[in-house]
């Protein structure tokens, strides 16, 4: 993505005032009875352990939010507003795409709040690009007037189809009888009481221009209070596969094409709650990561109320156990040895049920002289229940000590790092052997348990940054990614496993000499390039048991790992959000200015041919 200058009007705001951060953060989680209703629900599932964990972690992230720069209302209002100005030329960009087709909203209907279901209409039927249909199944709903809303609707716009179940059928069932209604060639999810940001059609379709052979479509999304406060924005990364196992952050604004929702058989009865992710999960099994297309704007607003799920996972206790099912039923599809589980936060966990245990050397990436390194691996080994078939010494040159090594698999270690679990290597390599996967790395903690590392974003005060260095014990960091397992763009130097016959390919395009955390860049950098992913596991955690650790990347590198950077650099971090700040420690805070080209500022779209039926 390409940078722009800040100026004077780019400054962020001030740092928030203490009440100030925790009002907000109050009513970014649906308001204090929803934060009350939560606090009983943890205590009376988890006791007292669970609530002090909660107010810890509570504290700890509005902490962070009050940091200068945080204040997304500001942020929203600068950067993030569609003014008259701004919705004119869009309409003007939209009239000139060569490729505008019927986009299809389905939505199912239940016992919505009347204004709150005229307002989600209205903000379908206010979009800036025009060629839509409102797909609407209403699934039996007892509250009066909302038939007649809806009837009102389907007579005001031609565009508006209603069907009237007869019965309940919950979600899925509904979903359904809505998408019957739909003709176009993509397919876009909306909940009843949600909104659409007047621009929103516009970027899925002008991503759809832009990447024809694109199957799926997701964007960033925020919260939005009954006072019509934005609040609580997810600025997502690129299509992240092992993320997407730890939770639906696809989620909204999603489109699909029609035809691959068809192949897919539509929703599944039997996960209300997460049909969503049961559809994206099946969906993705059928596409190449590259028809993934994420567009890095806030495009949905999720409306904060009790029954919603966007103030917790107790409003729909249901939703993550059929979370939970959905993903054991992806799992057997894609033929892993695995079990899903739910975690605390909302999210889940992937198990290994399966235990691969190939050779392996055990590499110490700093000398230690005298018998001193032999007792760091006997302890390390003490630690761990995966047997290590040697173990060396690196002396200076890692490459040599790799091409050494008689493991079919190679760790490379710092002599101050403790496991805190005898499986975490059994971890580590259980994300290596996923397809397209090139490099893992460990979750690092201090001895206070703060965070270390070792997932690394580029650009982040430098060349490379570690992601949320510093961070408390307490706080799981933006949208719980300190402790979720992802793809990211590179590791740090402080503990990787690879295949040696991996490394060796890498190493014979470039010269990885003493090890550090240029060389892992590059290393990472070399991988990306052949199309391997480096993965960092969270649940695989190790502690650095003296201070000191390198919490950034040098600026001098090689010429090759220069090219490299600079490529990947102007590309943007496919791992971190082009919204998100690169000048703080750890990252994860509002951009200003984000790092995105001025809708204004866009080059005229290149003509391309278009289909004879893709008006529909």
């Amino acid at each position: 993505m390409p940078t722009r200058a800040s100026t004077n009007n780019d400054r962020p705001p001030s740092t928030l005032n203490w009440w100030t951060a925790k009002f907000r953060l109050v009513r970014s989680m649906g308001g204090a009875g929803s934060l009350a209703r939560r606090a009983v629900n943890v205590f009376c599932n988890e006791g007292w352990s669970g609530l002090q964990r909660e107010l810890s972690r509570f504290f700890a992230v509005s902490s962070r939010q009050a940091a200068a720069g945080n204040d997304y209302a500001a942020w929203a209002a600068r950067y993030d507003t569609v003014t008259p100005a701004l919705r004119g030329t869009l309409a003007a960009q939209a009239n000139a795409l060569p490729s505008q087709p019927l986009i299809s909203i389905v939505m199912p209907v239940y016992n919505p709040q009347l204004d709150w279901l005229q307002d989600a209409i209205e903000s379908v039927r206010g979009q800036i690009y025009e060629n839509w249909e409102l797909c609407v199944a209403d699934d039996a709903s007892t509250r009066v007037g909302v038939h007649d809303v809806l009837l009102r609707y389907q007579a005001l716009d031609p565009r508006i189809k209603v069907a009237f179940r007869e019965r309940n059928g919950h979600i899925s069932a509904a979903s359904n009888t809505a998408l019957a209604l739909a003709q176009g060639k993509w397919i876009a999810l909306m909940d009843h009481d949600d909104l659409l940001t007047p621009h929103a059609l516009y970027h899925i379709v002008e991503a759809i221009n832009r990447l024809p052979d694109a199957q799926i479509v997701y964007s960033d999304e925020d919260k939005v209070d009954a006072a019509g406060e934005r609040t609580a924005p997810h600025f997502k990364p690129d299509w992240n596969p092992e993320l997407f196992l730890s939770y639906n952050y696809v989620c909204h604004l999603s489109a699909y094409r029609h035809a691959l929702i068809g192949a897919v058989g539509g929703f599944r009865e039997g996960y209300e709650g997460a049909q969503d992710y049961d559809l994206a999960l099946r969906c993705t099994e059928r596409v190449a990561a590259t028809q993934i297309v994420h567009v890095p704007r806030v495009l949905y607003h999720w409306r904060l109320h009790a029954e919603s799920t966007a103030t917790g996972k107790s409003s729909k206790p249901y939703a993550l156990p059929a979370g939970v099912r959905a993903l054991n039923d992806h799992l057997v599809r894609t033929g892993q040895s695995a079990q899903a589980e739910e975690r605390q936060g909302g999210a889940y966990r992937i198990r290994t049920t399966a235990i691969f245990r190939p050779t392996l050397t055990v590499i110490l990436a700093n000398k230690i002289t005298g018998q001193g390194g032999m007792s760091v691996l006997s302890a390390l080994q003490a630690a761990t229940a995966y047997p290590f078939t040697e173990t060396l010494q690196a002396d200076g040159d890692l490459n040599r000590a790799v091409r050494e090594a008689r493991g079919d698999y190679v760790l490379i270690i710092n002599a101050a790092l403790r496991p805190c679990a005898s499986d975490w290597l059994d971890q580590l390599m259980a994300s290596l052997r996923q397809r397209g996967v090139g490099v893992v790395g460990p979750r690092i903690i201090d001895r206070e348990g703060s965070q270390l590392g070792s997932a690394l974003v580029l650009g982040l005060t430098g060349l490379a940054g570690v992601a949320h260095a510093g961070l408390a014990s307490g706080d799981t960091g933006y949208f719980h990614r300190a402790v979720l397992t992802q793809a990211v763009s590179a590791l740090s130097s402080h503990c990787l496993l690879i295949e040696r016959a991996l490394w060796t390919d890498v190493a014979s395009r470039t010269q990885i000499g003493s090890w550090n955390s240029k060389a892992s860049l590059d290393l990472c950098l070399q991988l990306h390039e052949i199309g391997r992913r480096s993965v960092y596991v969270a649940d695989a955690v190790v502690q650095m048991s003296t201070t000191g650790a390198e919490l950034s990347v040098s600026p001098t590198v090689g010429e090759e790992t220069h090219t490299l950077l600079k490529t990947a650099l102007d590309r943007g971090d496919v791992a971190y959000n082009p919204n998100l700040d690169l000048d703080r420690v750890g990252g994860f805070a509002l951009a200003w200015p984000p790092r995105l080209e001025s809708i204004l500022d866009q080059p005229s779209h290149r003509p391309m041919q278009q289909p004879a039926d893709e008006r529909r």
